[in-house]
């Protein structure tokens, strides 16, 4: 399952556009032009939660008071995807699925949505708040539509129950309609059903290597490990050390504790006696329950015979050590995982030769070569070093626009391969293999001659 497209209403700079995305999609612009927006706005998507509320500053200037919305349709749904999605939300030929995210300005209320397979007259009473509502709406579904043969239901419960046991015996009358979700969709980033099916890790440019080699939840390096190594593997052996150690404890209480605990649960028996009858205490050891931590794992720095930790080294080698575990993800993904990994990367050419974006480029490249690997990559970049002159349509080219009333928005504009080829058509390699590198030069310019 990958990403075909979003859509990002009316958050910061962009204010509603629409974006197809590939194996590799690369924004590219001025600084200020919105290409980390986007970044940020799918980050929101997948991992914001209570502690990421967004607020009216994250509106786009001058509509405050619009709700934010951000909505991702996936497509090469597997069976297993279609699966965990469940029944309710794709049927066994679905190959797209779509989830939306709301933020709603006026309530600060944030739901998440999907397009659920439905009959569209029945959404009404889907919808009502209220059993009343709800009676009163089924009622006149039945009046109105006799032919459909709705039993006579009363109760809440029972209707909604109709109405699913209608759906499931006319599968061939419903269509994907909007519905909005109260618990099925929520935590992306806990255990919600997506988060079984899709992963989405973004490296900031201020963020050093330090914290993405870090072994914690959608880090780079806990990625990593996660594709190559069963964490579970060795539960069982540790638990059984554990209760090993606890047992030595208790022997050890015991050897040094047993006597004199004892002579003092006897005195104070005794004195207990004079107050309570039938009733006796024990003064015993707390001995408190061991349990073994999940694995867990780092990185040392090893220079010569000292050892440091990620954080003390420089930002240039920090940078680097990040390429070298995307080439290592690369190299090492399993193609035997079920979820999807999308690396999305602020500024990859940072703190970088011009020789060593070159690699990073080719590294990003070979992590989405194969299919199997499960990984697309987004980017943001200000080098030509990142754009693939062979896959030019993948590049978005972003820009602010003033609009009537000051109303300052993003573009995002692409070049599609015939659109690069009308320029000279005669000669339909001249733009790609003629001018190379000259041609992503071009793309960062205002013009080109």
């Amino acid at each position: 399952m990958k990403i075909k497209s979003v859509h990002i209403k009316n958050f910061r700079s962009i204010y509603d556009q629409k974006i197809i995305f590939y194996n590799i999609t690369n924004f590219v612009g001025p600084n200020g032009a919105g290409k980390s927006t986007i970044l940020y706005a799918l980050d929101w998507f997948f991992n914001g939660n209570k502690y990421t509320q967004l607020s009216e500053k994250d509106a786009t200037f001058g509509h405050s008071k619009e709700n934010i919305e951000v909505s991702v349709t996936f497509d090469n749904l597997t069976d297993y995807d279609r699966e965990i999605i469940g029944s309710q939300y794709v049927n066994d030929d679905s190959n797209e699925f779509t989830v939306w995210r709301i933020h709603k300005m006026l309530s600060d209320e944030e739901i998440l949505s999907a397009n659920v397979k439905g009959y569209p007259p029945f959404s009404e009473t889907k919808a009502s708040k209220t059993a009343t509502e709800k009676k009163n709406n089924y009622q006149k579904l039945r009046d109105n539509m006799p032919d459909l043969g709705l039993p006579d239901r009363k109760r809440q419960n029972d209707i909604d129950e109709a109405l699913r046991e209608w759906e499931n015996t006319h599968p061939e009358n419903l269509e994907d309609i909007e519905e909005s979700l109260s618990t099925s969709f929520k935590g992306f980033a806990g255990e919600g059903r997506l988060s079984k099916l899709f992963e989405y890790t973004l490296v900031r440019a201020d963020l050093r290597a330090n914290e993405e080699t870090a072994d914690v939840k959608k880090t780079l390096f806990s990625n990593i490990i996660e594709r190559v190594v069963d964490r579970q593997l060795a539960s069982e052996p540790l638990q059984e050390l554990f209760d090993s150690v606890q047992d030595k404890e208790k022997d050890i209480y015991k050897k040094y504790y047993a006597n004199p605990l004892n002579e003092l649960t006897s005195a104070l028996n005794e004195h207990l006696r004079q107050y309570s009858v039938g009733r006796k205490v024990r003064i015993q050891p707390d001995i408190a329950e061991i349990l073994p931590p999940q694995a867990k794992f780092n990185i040392a720095v090893i220079e010569e015979k000292f050892s440091s930790n990620v954080e003390n080294q420089g930002h240039g080698f920090q940078r680097t050590l990040l390429i070298a575990a995307l080439q290592l993800l690369s190299e090492n993904a399993s193609t035997e995982t079920s979820k999807e990994l999308c690396l999305a990367i602020e500024e990859p050419e940072l703190y970088q030769h011009p020789i060593q974006q070159k690699r990073f480029a080719h590294v990003l490249k070979k992590l989405t070569a194969s299919s199997e690997k499960k990984i697309q990559v987004i980017y943001a970049a200000h080098s030509p070093n990142f754009l693939d002159v062979e896959k030019i349509n993948q590049t978005y080219k972003l820009k602010r626009n003033s609009v009537e009333n000051d109303d300052i928005h993003t573009e995002i504009n692409n070049i599609s391969d015939q659109e690069l080829l009308n320029i000279n058509p005669n000669k339909p390699d001249l733009i790609k293999n003629a001018l190379g590198n000259e041609l992503a030069n071009g793309i960062f310019s205002e013009g080109v001659f």
